[in-house]
């Protein structure tokens, strides 16, 4: 029984390409003269610069962070998305040897925190003194939605935090396809839901070859993982649009307990 055989390529390829960093060690010292561009009088000026919105979206709040302090940091469940309103944010991402890797650094105008997780997979940090605006994390389709850069960087995110996933999702479930199914299609409700589309449709828009080459499966274990998470009534056919989430808390269960505390559902 063929749950997929609608699925094409479509925009949603974008988050499986890989995502390369420079990487080079995360303190002031090191951190200028990598970036030769950053020197201490523009990080001052920064330091001072204020970007106010034209019209702040309703509930948000102003938060000031102080030089070296973490806004948030690795495997934290994320609580807000923040707007740079002055200073510099510098992202990094711990790696298993050596420095933190530099992921983005953040200017005024500048997002930090989108991405579709329940957790953060980087850390960011005050370079300098720094004022950040704080909304929801409900807010993010309506404060991306007019911002050409933000949909680019809400993107990248998204890309950076697919492939964060499926490292783990391939270490976690190497010999249990179905779960390795499952936490993906978990994984994609999710940044629906972060998107502002319908959490319980997973579109058609997808390619079934792309998405065994992304799990590490198959054709035919991909198709025969579906069909025993429909079988188990998780997911059943959606005509015209894909397939349709019965219920993600219970098709969440069936993946591995290290994901559910990841936090992708």
């Amino acid at each position: 029984m063929a749950i997929l055989p609608q699925f094409r390529s479509g925009v949603y390829l974008q988050v499986y390409r890989c995502v390369m960093f420079e990487v080079v060690p995360f303190q002031i010292s090191n951190f200028i003269p990598a970036y030769p561009w950053l020197s201490e009088s523009v990080l001052d000026r920064f330091a001072d610069s204020c970007s106010e919105p034209d019209e702040p979206i309703a509930d948000s709040a102003v938060r000031h962070i102080a030089l070296d302090e973490y806004l948030f940091r690795e495997g934290e469940l994320k609580t807000h998305v923040y707007r740079v309103e002055a200073g510099v944010i510098c992202v990094t991402a711990v790696q298993p040897n050596g420095p933190p890797e530099i992921v983005e650094i953040v200017f005024p105008g500048g997002y930090v925190g989108l991405g579709f997780l329940k957790r953060n997979i980087t850390n960011a940090k005050a370079v300098v003194a720094s004022r950040v605006r704080c909304w929801p994390l409900s807010a993010i389709p309506e404060l991306i939605e007019p911002d050409a850069k933000a949909k680019l960087k809400q993107a990248e995110a998204t890309e950076r935090e697919f492939a964060f996933r499926r490292k783990a999702l391939c270490n976690l479930t190497k010999d249990h396809p179905v779960e390795r199914v499952a936490a993906f299609l978990v994984a994609v409700s999710r940044l629906n839901e972060v998107e502002g589309r319908d959490p319980s449709i997973v579109p058609d828009t997808l390619n079934c070859g792309v998405v065994a080459k992304y799990l590490g499966l198959d054709i035919d274990t991909l198709q025969e993982s579906l069909v025993e998470l429909q079988s188990r009534e998780l997911i059943e056919q959606c005509p015209a649009q894909g397939l349709r989430i019965c219920d993600r808390n219970k098709l969440d269960l069936s993946t591995p307990w290290a994901w559910q505390l990841s936090g992708t559902g």
